[in-house]
């Protein structure tokens, strides 16, 4: 029996801004708005499609790094470890869960074997206390060998802190 594989990666935004008129208390202007964007990846290894999920909850210490071997990576499964191998990633994701202010998150493409490809090129981005960082290629994906296997998550605050790492993407 296979195991069929979906997720639907989507990012959005709202507001409601309310303004009062000035010269008239009694008139204002309430500005609402929404957008939304979702989309299906299809089960399978071509494009607009994945085949492999990886998702962690980490507990990284201050200052500590945290490698992340796109191409090693054990999940548990039905009490079971499994070893997840990347080819391609389509979706990488990162939520920092800490919401204590100044304890940022830094995802990091420098050092051995890095992936520079996610992040276009060397360097980092940070992830703000109770935010998240998000990067979709829906179509081709960013491929995974073994010298672009690894981006490291970094501690810059000085508490632990939570990052939850969801990956999709090909294997095999």
């Amino acid at each position: 029996m296979a195991i069929t594989t979906a997720v639907t990666p989507s990012a959005g935004a709202s507001w409601n801004k309310k303004d009062i008129d000035p010269l008239n208390p009694n008139a204002f202007l309430n500005d609402v708005g929404t957008f939304l964007y979702a989309k299906n990846f299809t089960d399978g290894t071509g494009n607009n499609s994945v085949n492999t999920f990886f998702h962690n909850r980490i507990a990284i210490t201050s200052g500590a790094d945290v490698s992340i071997d796109l191409q090693n990576l054990t999940q548990s499964v039905f009490d079971s470890s499994v070893t997840i191998t990347f080819t391609g990633i389509k979706q990488f994701f990162v939520q920092n869960a800490t919401t204590t202010p100044g304890q940022n998150l830094h995802v990091l493409s420098t050092g051995t074997n890095s992936n520079s490809n996610i992040l276009n090129g060397s360097g980092n981005f940070i992830v703000y206390p109770d935010s998240v960082f998000q990067l979709t290629n829906f179509v081709s994906g960013w491929p995974i060998t073994n010298i672009t296997k690894n981006m490291i998550l970094r501690n810059a605050g000085n508490l632990t802190t939570t990052a939850n790492l969801f990956l999709a993407g090909t294997s095999g």
